[in-house]
């Protein structure tokens, strides 16, 4: 049984799934399984996945139905058969010593998961590499984590699933959330929190591309309500856990991007319908939380209650 489990979704991406496969192949550290996800591609990239199993016996290759990012990568986590679990995006690329860098961390500080920055980049076939010297070390606990993952500088480092090894027991009751854009920003507070140590690395060590067409690329209000059910989420999670103090910070913001998406949806096309009732059912599951937050004033409480009672009704009183 190998250390490491790499899984590595992918669709559609045949202009650049060489690059990426070669980067993990080179890694220092030799002793992985590399799993490659095909999520149902209709260009050459299936047939790629299938080259490369036949050159490396390290590579296992899944052909599936589409099902998006998190299903991919839930395939990937299903058949999982190393200890530790690492992410890499089948448009990306890493530097030769990522993996070798990311293993001695967690095995030096004895942490359940090790993480180091990353480089957006406009170029899939650089492969020039720095030496590395490593930065300082930065050891947090699970809660000290989740505190900053609305840092503004280390913020979306913890929230990306890529930059990371992972234990692999941590993804034991846990999975992705399949049909759901930002998927990172559901799955962040809940891995975390299930670890007892994280550690990190401030050296770029993973290439995230960009591209046009890309998911994260696209702009959609379907992008807009996942991110705002995503904050939600965690909302609920940390009053949950006991995070009472992270809860109530979302929660200051939250309410207002709420009615703000609302207002938007509202004034669009009919074909957001359903949007507007998914962001109410979430709304009202929340209403609790919000409520109870002292530093919303009671004028916005009697507005949040007449809401979840009535839209109707709210329309007509705060319009």
């Amino acid at each position: 049984m190998s250390e490491i489990s790499i899984i590595v979704p992918v669709y559609n991406v045949e202009k650049y799934l060489e690059n990426c496969i070669e980067s993990i192949l080179n890694q220092t550290f030799k002793d992985f399984e590399l799993i490659l996800v095909d999520d149902g591609s209709t260009d050459n990239s299936g047939k790629i996945c299938d080259i490369y199993e036949k050159k490396d016996s390290r590579i296992k290759v899944i052909h599936k139905n589409n099902g998006g990012l998190s299903s991919a990568r839930n395939a990937g986590i299903d058949i999982a058969g190393s200890k530790y679990i690492g992410f890499v995006d089948s448009d990306d690329s890493i530097h030769p010593k990522m993996y070798e860098v990311l293993y001695n961390l967690i095995k030096k500080y004895k942490s359940d998961i090790s993480c180091c920055n990353y480089k957006r980049t406009y170029d899939i076939f650089s492969k020039e590499h720095k030496a590395l010297n490593l930065k300082e070390v930065i050891e947090m606990s699970n809660i000290e984590t989740i505190e900053k993952l609305y840092d503004k500088d280390l913020g979306v480092r913890l929230v990306v699933a890529w930059n990371k090894l992972y234990h692999k027991r941590l993804f034991d009751n846990i999975r992705y959330k399949v049909g759901r854009l930002h998927e990172d920003e559901f799955m962040a507070h809940r891995i975390l929190y299930n670890s007892k140590k994280i550690t990190y690395v401030d050296n770029e060590l993973y290439y995230y591309l960009q591209r046009e067409g890309s998911i994260m690329s696209k702009k959609s209000y379907k992008r807009k309500v996942d991110t705002l059910l995503s904050k939600s989420d965690r909302m609920r999670f940390c009053n949950k856990v006991g995070l009472t103090s992270m809860s109530d910070n979302i929660c200051k913001t939250y309410e207002f991007e709420f009615f703000n998406l609302y207002k938007q949806l509202l004034n669009e096309d009919s074909e957001n319908a359903e949007f507007l009732k998914e962001i109410r059912r979430d709304f009202i599951l929340n209403l609790y939380i919000l409520l109870r937050q002292k530093d919303i004033h009671i004028k916005e409480k009697i507005s949040c209650l007449i809401f979840a009672i009535s839209p109707k009704v709210y329309r007509i009183c705060f319009n």
